[in-house]
């Protein structure tokens, strides 16, 4: 099943709408979709796995407001795996999750998925 991930965020009035693109500048080496890709998006479905597997995270969610550590999380299993054991994704990839989960935290955000 396919799945693009989102970074959303509550605006001035309240309302849910995505974060904008120039919050996620260096974040670029993640997999796009073809309603996804570049900034607040990512092809979720070519990460899904590996989130579940190594942190416990399910990308399979319409809306995830608990993503507090996320980015620790993946940060430390990369620290601990330095030989990317049961990854099929590059280090470089990894560290973008990382980078793009903090840049949502930071600003308040939480992730929106789309199947």
């Amino acid at each position: 099943m396919g799945l693009d991930t989102y970074a959303y965020h509550k605006n001035a009035e309240g309302k849910s709408e995505m974060m904008p693109d120039t919050l996620f500048t260096g974040v670029d080496s993640l997999c796009g979709g073809l309603f996804s890709g570049g900034g607040a998006s990512f092809r979720g479905k070519v990460y899904a796995g590996f989130l579940h597997n190594s942190i416990g995270l399910d990308l399979y969610q319409e809306e995830n407001h608990n993503i507090a550590g996320v980015a620790d999380r993946i940060q430390n299993w990369l620290d601990s795996n330095p030989d990317l054991e049961f990854s099929d994704i590059s280090r470089e990839e990894i560290q973008c999750l990382a980078q793009w989960f903090r840049v949502v935290e930071t600003n308040g955000g939480f992730v929106v998925g789309w199947w």
